[in-house]
């Protein structure tokens, strides 16, 4: 992972941008996901369609 960009603090129900920089070198990316508190809230896979998903969850 190059780089993580993820706001420190975000108000209730506003829509906030999550940034993950990879150098994947010559690999193909499988998936990347994102988990708060250890439960999944967005998954990315590029061969799935659509290739992401977003999960809710409170807070």
């Amino acid at each position: 992972m190059l780089s993580l960009d993820v706001p420190t603090a975000v108000m209730k129900g506003d829509s906030i941008w999550l940034n993950c920089t990879l150098d994947l070198e010559s690999d193909e990316l499988y998936s990347v996901k994102w988990y708060k508190n250890d439960v999944e809230f967005y998954r990315y896979l590029p061969r799935d369609h659509p290739a992401g998903q977003k999960y809710d969850l409170p807070g």
